[in-house]
């Protein structure tokens, strides 16, 4: 399974990926580790964890993002992201977080997508409010942010429709063309 935006495939993470990164020479976070340990222990988490972002053209990972976890029983999910160092501050965060964010809520099971980042972090703060993130309070030195399901269609019905159709579209072809195992 894979997502494809503009410049970047999002490939959820998995152990044999790891491995293959860290033979480059890659170092990974302990959330990660983690995210591959949840999914081996309980394979019905593959896609709520961790994805890697890898260029298209180049295949460069360049950073990684996803979600904390399933979808708990109110449709809700935990997103958060971190691109490498030479890779910041060229929209590769909101672009990829556009496309996991559009698949989670063409899953169904996703009702409301929350984030946070520190109140000093601007970059982070841009990357949430193109994605039509609100700000809904604050706790310690994090700001709280959320995206529920109606408010993706902020962007117009139409697009929410072409979004509906694009994600049909890729569910479809997936099946035949795009469906990788890493």
């Amino acid at each position: 399974m894979e997502i494809q935006t503009k410049r970047l495939v999002l490939i959820p993470c998995t152990l044999k990926l790891v491995e293959r990164y860290a033979e480059r020479g890659h170092s990974f976070g302990n959330h990660v580790l983690e995210s591959v340990q949840h999914v081996n222990s309980d394979p019905s988490q593959f896609g709520w964890g961790v994805w890697f972002m890898v260029d298209h053209q180049s295949g460069e990972l360049i950073g990684d993002m996803g979600f904390k976890g399933k979808p708990d029983k109110d449709g809700m999910v935990d997103i958060g992201y971190g691109i490498a160092k030479g890779h910041q501050q060229k929209g590769y965060a909101t672009e990829g977080a556009k496309g996991l964010i559009e698949w989670a809520f063409s899953t169904g099971r996703v009702q409301k997508v929350k984030a946070d980042c520190l109140q000093n972090n601007q970059a982070s703060i841009r990357v949430l409010q193109k994605l039509g993130m609100e700000q809904v309070g604050m706790e310690g030195d994090l700001l709280l942010w959320e995206l529920r399901s109606p408010a993706w269609s902020c962007f117009g019905s139409t697009v929410r429709k072409k979004t509906k159709n694009r994600f049909k579209k890729i569910k479809t072809l997936s099946k035949k063309f795009f469906l990788k195992t890493y």
